[in-house]
């Protein structure tokens, strides 16, 4: 779970990343090695890629190779993809020029020139090459070899926006790969992306690549591991989770989280906080997508979760992290009823995923949870994002600052409104007047506007802003204003018609995408490009096709447009016009021969585009001119699977009249049954969808490769009048997973009450054979691959409804699973009154024991539930029963030193010295533990202090044993007798001796402990101390010793 406050958690492992970044350096220095232009630091999202160059930065260890390295860093920048400017290569230009150790260098005025804002932002590459490289270039070369650090380096690729650069490099990526060469040989270049990322690691050749997730490398499953191991080292909170049983559980963690640190991070937080315990963990998919679905359906309900996506939705468009107060204005702007208190319950609620800065502005916890929040297939509609509609909120609430002369910078109020969700109702001059209406104050362009973009800035010279001197300020000619008149003054003066602006694209493409028809004519007049393609490969057509920009595409198609033109991801005109809904363009292209099932590069054609967006009207449209309904995409969907994916209940009638293939399964295994069910909680719609494949033939009972049918995902979460329909059509109430759970078990286990009774329902009478598990009239109840029942599983999450309903099903009260637990001790274990309650009125025995001996009354002591434990008690539970190792509740609290437990129990009557079958009492084990305040409490209730174990040993034997100070002194002031001696002879000096603990040693002779007294063997504390090699007590001892002369064998 992401935190706050856990930011000074310790750093663990990855010291192979800094070895091997030192012996670079090292190799660099002794010019071994002049090749090697850099460190390329590679993995997935979470395995800690920011997290070791945070480090390298600003390490917190004190001594070893991180420090040495830390100290040569001369130079840092760290991309985040939730503040735009900082993945701008004119901001990274900027920002290099705090170089540390090199500032006097830097000062020279001339320097300075070119690094000023404006420079950086017309031209970052000369920026940063007269700027910074050029003076670099020009210093005495060191002795040393220093670090420049760069982190997240492909953020620019995955943050989609105008980085305002007016030309030249774009992002820092490209503007490190263009000038990495022309760094001095004694600076070395440090980067790190996501391996995924191939178009930027393809850009820096020559670079060490340091992966961080390849588990088939021994150092990185032995640091998976060893994170933990470290983890359960520190903290108290998660070691106690690690049993004989856990033990395999947190073992398998490592491979589970297939190399991801976060992934593990989240897994261990959640125990910690005992959000879900840690056997639940297995129910945990393996991916952080699957990871961030789980943890999301387990933290909210739908309410919930619709007050959270608008929160998200602001936090996602906006260009830097915001404030609470923010937050709670822009998304007012939609809910004018929302009040502060209730704001803060929601940001509250939200605390796992978000997480606040110095300066108390909230940001998303990590990128991969804000690109999960953005992608339906992963994070389902349920908990679907769209930053548009962030967008138009934070538009509104700059409007209200425009209109009380509170925005500081009218530009941040234009790049909201241009991408807000209510963009596609207004044309630009719309949108020029809202600004004017709004009462900002729009003055000159300033070149050194970081956030000025070409869109932003095309909006504000809309709404009446100058740029002074035009014709010297070049940089800037992108941004004049869209018009006739403009575009002829520009071609008049010589421009090239087929000019190309930072982003890529010609005056053609930005006509044809803004839907500016005259203009797109003028420059078809001048002979402008109609097949230029811009940096994605999109040609104006394409432009004007996405956009539903009907009378441009006609033109363009009429004037030697290539119809079926793709773009760099394998979309074509009619893809991009029929994802849009754009029925009339759509027409068009199909009336100009566009190939109908032409796909992406995703296998996404036309038809499987419209279907997912609902446009019925174009599904038609693509079917009628010969679309075929089955081709699938690479994840094996149809377009029918996408359809009734996203509740589009028309569109999949549509198909179905169109014969598309009904029981087509995915690369998962699923049906378009299967996905609809899944994602009933998305909408209304979905019923309705259900309803309609169920009548047109849908197999009901079709697995997935899990095993899971509809109807088992239904009873999983809840959606009662779809299991209604399903059951009512026959579906299989008895089918289970491959986990070996059935409906009833996961109705039952998610306490979804009103499906137990639909499915009990379903069998005859209610009274189950509960030996004829095979029986499909009965096989609803049986265990799943754990051992677990239904009636189990309801009492383990405390489902007390769902309990009484299978009990009064005739379930065996008395059933175990393969440890010997009843329903009973499961709910005990848990701290489930109401249900430990209702299982005791129905039957179940109070004392039946586990295979390990232990009662209900054992389970709910050993958790700390102490309202449970009280209630067994009342109920006639045996507080001194004794498990298979002899070991009262009492015993068994004390081990785990739960001091207010194990007063809860003395009162309730347990034998403060009940012997285990070793003889050892509650007394022995505190004093092993060394817990004073328990060996002080158990003595103030009459504990024997000189009882001794089958082996002879005492308390203060055992506490000497382990070295407890403290614990020694308390035995001996309260009447522990020094000198008693165990069955081998040894006494407590004996042992203490042994063991090397000086303290206790010194503490037992000032109590007038026998140092000659002798065990079986002979042996005097002196002569054990000095065959075990503790030399400063055997020291101790004979300067001591003046009595007894000493034993030459011991010399």
């Amino acid at each position: 779970m992401a935190r706050n406050g856990r930011d000074s958690r310790p750093f663990y492992c990855r010291e192979w990343v800094y070895e091997k970044i030192h012996a670079c350096l090292e190799r660099r220095k002794q010019q071994e090695d002049t090749k090697t232009k850099g460190a390329f630091i590679l993995g997935g999202p979470g395995s800690g890629k920011t997290t070791i160059l945070r480090e390298l930065v600003s390490p917190t260890a004190k001594e070893g190779v991180l420090l040495e390295l830390s100290k040569k860093v001369v130079a840092s920048h760290f991309c985040q993809a939730q503040n735009a400017l900082s993945v701008s290569s004119c901001k990274a230009t900027g920002s290099s020029r705090s170089t540390k150790g090199l500032r006097c260098k830097f000062s020279d005025p001339q320097i300075q020139n070119h690094l000023k804002s404006e420079q950086c932002i017309r031209n970052p590459d000369r920026a940063f090459k007269e700027g910074i490289l050029l003076p670099l270039n020009s210093l005495p070369p060191p002795q040393d070899v220093f670090l420049v650090v760069v982190d997240a380096i492909d953020e620019s690729f995955l943050h989609s926006f105008d980085s305002g650069v007016a030309s030249g490099s774009r992002t820092v990526a490209e503007l490190m790969a263009t000038h990495h060469d022309l760094l001095p040989p004694w600076l070395f270049l440090v980067v790190s992306a996501r391996k995924q990322s191939k178009t930027v690691t393809r850009m820096f050749t020559g670079f060490r690549k340091l992966t961080l997730d390849d588990l088939r490398k021994a150092h990185v499953v032995k640091d998976v591991q060893q994170y933990i191991l470290n983890r359960l080292d520190d903290e108290p909170t998660l070691r106690k989770h690690l049993t004989r049983e856990t033990a395999e559980a947190f073992n398998q963690l490592h491979i589970k989280s297939n190399g991801c640190i976060l992934y593990l991070e989240k897994l261990l937080d959640g125990v910690v906080d005992e959000f879900f315990t840690l056997d639940e963990t297995q129910d945990i998919p393996g991916t952080l997508s699957g990871l961030y679905l789980w943890l999301s359906n387990r933290l909210y309900t739908e309410e919930q979760v619709e007050k959270i996506r608008s929160v998200l939705n602001v936090i996602l468009a906006a260009q830097r992290p915001l404030t609470d107060s923010e937050m709670f204005q822009a998304v007012w702007t939609k809910d004018t009823e929302l009040t502060t208190e209730g704001f803060l319950e929601t940001l509250d609620l939200m605390s796992h995923h978000i997480l606040t800065d110095n300066n108390g502005a909230k940001s998303i916890s990590h990128l991969s949870f804000a690109e999960w929040l953005l992608d339906a297939k992963h994070c389902t509609p349920k908990f679907l994002c769209n930053p548009a509609d962030g967008h138009a909120m934070l538009a509104l609430h700059y409007t209200q600052l425009s209109q009380r002369q509170q925005l500081a910078h009218p530009h941040q109020l234009a790049f909201h409104l241009s991408r807000a969700s209510f963009r596609e109702f207004f044309t630009q001059d719309h949108l020029a007047l809202w600004l004017l209406w709004s009462g900002t104050q729009i003055t000159d362009i300033q070149l050194n506007t970081d956030a000025l973009n070409q869109e932003v800035a095309q909006l504000l010279l809309n709404a009446g802003a100058k740029v002074n001197e035009l014709e010297e300020q070049a940089a800037l000619a992108p941004f004049a204003p869209e018009t006739e008149d403009s575009i002829k003054a520009l071609l008049e003066k010589g421009t090239s018609v087929d000019r190309v602006d930072s982003s890529g694209r010609t005056l053609l493409c930005n006509a044809s995408f803004n839907g500016n028809v005259d203009v797109v004519r003028l420059l078809i007049k001048h002979g402008a490009n109609v097949n230029f393609s811009d940096t994605s490969g999109q040609s104006p057509l394409m432009l004007a096709s996405r956009q539903g920009h009907n009378e441009i595409v006609y033109l363009l198609v009429n004037c030697g447009a290539s119809v079926d033109h793709c773009a760099d991801d394998g979309c074509t005109a009619l893809r991009a016009a029929a994802s849009g809904g754009h029925s009339d363009v759509v027409s068009v292209l199909l009336d100009h021969s566009a190939e109908v099932d032409m796909a992406d590069d995703d296998k996404r054609t036309a038809l499987r585009g419209a279907s997912w967006g609902g446009h019925g009207d174009v599904v038609l449209q693509l079917l009628q001119r010969g679309a075929d309904p089955n081709l699938a995409d690479k994840e094996g969907r149809t377009a029918l699977i996408a359809a009734a994916y996203m509740g589009h209940k028309k569109v999949v009638e549509i198909l179905l009249d169109h014969k598309a293939a009904i029981n087509h399964a995915d690369n998962d295994g699923r049906t378009a049954l299967a996905v609809t069910v899944l994602c009933v909680s998305a909408s209304e719609n979905h019923e309705g969808v259900v309803d309609l494949l169920l009548n047109y033939g849908a197999e009901m009972d079709h697995p997935d490769f899990d095993g899971i049918t509809p109807l088992c995902v239904a009873a999983l979460e809840g959606y009662h009048n779809v299991a209604k329909l399903l059951i009512k059509a026959g579906a299989d109430t008895g089918h289970w997973d491959r986990n070996g759970r059935t409906p009833l078990f996961a109705a039952a286990a998610n306490g979804h009450c009103d499906i137990v009774d639909l499915l009990l329902a379903t069998t005859e009478d209610n009274k189950p054979d509960l030996s004829a598990w095979a029986s499909p009239k009965f096989s609803m109840f049986r265990p799943d691959l754990s051992g677990w029942n239904p009636l189990m599983v309801a009492a383990n999450q405390g489902h007390k409804d769902a309990v009484v309903s299978l009990l009064e099903a005739n379930l065996d009260i008395n059933a175990l699973d393969p440890d010997g637990r009843s329903a009973l001790m499961l709910a005990s274990h848990e701290g489930h009154v109401d249900v430990v309650s209702a299982l005791i009125e129905h039957g179940a025995p109070i004392e039946q024991a586990s295979s390990d001996g232990r009662t209900a009354l054992h389970f709910s002591a050993m958790e700390g539930h102490e309202a449970c434990v009280q209630h067994l008690v009342s109920l006639g539970g045996d507080v001194n029963h004794q498990d298979s190792l002899g070991r009262t509740p009492l015993f068994a609290v004390s081990i785990e030193e739960n001091k207010q437990m194990v007063e809860v129990l003395l009162d309730l009557g347990a034998f403060v010295d009940s012997k285990d079958m070793e003889g050892r009492t509650p007394l022995h084990a505190v004093a092993w533990k060394g817990s004073y305040e328990l060996v002080e409490l158990f003595l103030d209730r009459g504990a024997g202090i000189n009882h001794a174990d089958c082996e002879g040993r005492t308390a203060l034997m055992s506490a000497a044993w382990k070295g407890h100070v403290s614990t020694v002194q308390l035995l001996i002031q309260k009447g522990a007798k020094v000198d008693k001696t165990s069955q081998e002879g040894a006494t407590a000096l004996c042992i203490a001796s042994q063991e090397g603990h000086d303290e206790v040693v010194q503490i037992l002779l000032e109590h007038d402990a026998d140092m000659n007294h002798a065990d079986k063997l002979g042996r005097t504390p002196m002569q054990v101390a000095y065959e075990a090699g503790k030399y400063n007590i055997f020291n101790e001892l004979e300067i001591v010793c003046v009595s007894l002369p000493l034993d030459t064998a011991f010399v």
